[in-house]
Order: structure tokens, then C-alpha cells, then sequence
């Protein structure tokens, strides 16, 4: 009797502990998984290409249509591509506010869940210079004339290196409404360093606002 019930606890025991070492690897399996969806997820949220907008634009701008914030760097605008970049000997920080007056192109402006930027920076990880694009909401005051208030509600900005023409696409964070409280703006920055002159020359193309659907 005593050997049986030995050999019962036994069985007992390991049987606990593959169970439990089961368990464990179930549990590995599902943070796996959501390590993987989190990434998918962010990896969609900004999609770069060469091919322009991703999805159906209800708005756009080329980047010489575009207002240069004050203080700005000097800045070259070459009017026949729609580009805006530094001059030769120019650095720092070129800003750009593009207005964003309607939706158009059979789209509403509740349709609108996305923000593309065409852009280049060839060897701008090299140098340190970086391209940046947001989409701000600007809140007007109670006489609907003076802005008091903007807020950045989706954007990005990256150092990397892009040879050629790159556009991202990028998700808004927020819905999109248009009432006289407020108004839009989608704002572009070039950023170079003193250093990098002559290395590197971060360029604007364009701005765009798009119904974006991602088939996965």
C-alpha cells in the first residue's frame, strides 16, 4: 500500500509540474503574440513608400504653398516642384504652416483618418538632419479671428536616411471636425544642423490628408 501511494504521489507530482510548465508556455505564447501585434500595430500606424498618398486625398498642399513660420532658416523655394529645402549655406529650423481651408474630392471631413508627407533626406542620419510633419488643431477664440490655442495631435518626426523621394503615411489620433471653434493647419519641419551644410539638405514636397485603409 505505502509503494502504491509512493507511486501515486510521484505521478502526482510530475504531472503537477508538466501542467504547470504547460500553463507557463501558453502564457509565454499569448505575451508573444500581443509583443507582435503591438508591433504590427505600430508598424502600420506610419507606412513609408515611394509611391505618394496611400489613400484617397480629400487634401492637399505642395510645400511652396505653404506659410514660412517666422524666424525661420533661410529657405529655398523652388516654385516648378513645389519644393522647399535650405539654401546652400543655410541651417537650422524651416517651419512651414499649410492651412488646411476644406475637404474635397467627394470626401467629409469625418472621412479624413490620415496624414501623408513627401518628403527627402539623403543622408540625413549622416549629418543629423531630420524631417518632421503634424497636424495641428488650432482652437480660435470666442470672436472666431485670433488663434489661442493649437495642439499637435498626430505627427512624426525622423533623422533617418531616405535616397529619393519618400512619402509617410501616418494615422491621425483624433477625429476630424470642422466648425467655426476651429481650424487646421498641417505643419512641416527641416531641421540642419551647422555642421551638416553641404552633407545633407532635408526637402519638402508636399502635404495631403487621405481616407487610408491598410489591407492587412
Amino acid at each position: 500500500m505505502t509503494t502504491k501511494g509512493t507511486k501515486g504521489t510521484s505521478w502526482t507530482v510530475r504531472k503537477n509540474s508538466q501542467f504547470k510548465e504547460i500553463k507557463m508556455t501558453i502564457r509565454l505564447l499569448i505575451i508573444a503574440l500581443a509583443a507582435s501585434l503591438a508591433t504590427a500595430t505600430q508598424a502600420h500606424a506610419q507606412t513609408m513608400d515611394q509611391t505618394g498618398p496611400l489613400g484617397t486625398v480629400g487634401w492637399s498642399s505642395a510645400a511652396t504653398l505653404c506659410k514660412l513660420h517666422p524666424n525661420s532658416a533661410a529657405s529655398s523655394f523652388n516654385y516648378v516642384k513645389g519644393t522647399v529645402a535650405f539654401t546652400a549655406t543655410s541651417y537650422g529650423t524651416i517651419g512651414l504652416a499649410c492651412t488646411v481651408p476644406g475637404i474635397s474630392n467627394g470626401l467629409a471631413p469625418s472621412d479624413i483618418n490620415a496624414l501623408a508627407f513627401t518628403f527627402s533626406n539623403s543622408s540625413g542620419q549622416t549629418g543629423g538632419c531630420t524631417v518632421g510633419v503634424y497636424h495641428v488643431d488650432r482652437t480660435r477664440a470666442a470672436s472666431n479671428v485670433a488663434a489661442v490655442a493649437a495642439t499637435a495631435d498626430s505627427g512624426w518626426t525622423s533623422g533617418q536616411s531616405f535616397s529619393g523621394i519618400w512619402t509617410g503615411n501616418l494615422f491621425l489620433t483624433n477625429t476630424y471636425p470642422l466648425n467655426t471653434a476651429h481650424f487646421y493647419e498641417v505643419d512641416i519641419y527641416l531641421y540642419r544642423p551647422q555642421s551638416a551644410v553641404g552633407v545633407c539638405n532635408p526637402t519638402a514636397y508636399g502635404a495631403y490628408l487621405e481616407n487610408l485603409v491598410l489591407i492587412q
